[in-house]
């Protein structure tokens, strides 16, 4: 049975929020589909954390 692949990092561009998954893969979406993210400021962005087993 397959896996789900697990987040170990996630990084914010300008206008775009990056998750790095384990196996290598990077999966990247628009800021805008987050208001909360779009809105906070660079500071709160950093103050992250995965949740569970990412």
């Amino acid at each position: 049975m397959p896996t789900s692949p697990i987040a170990t990092e996630v990084r914010f561009g300008e206008h775009t929020l990056h998750v790095l998954l384990e196996d290598g893969r990077e999966i990247s979406a628009p800021l805008a589909w987050y208001p909360r993210l779009r809105d906070a400021t660079p500071q709160a962005r950093a103050n992250w954390r995965l949740n569970g087993r990412g």
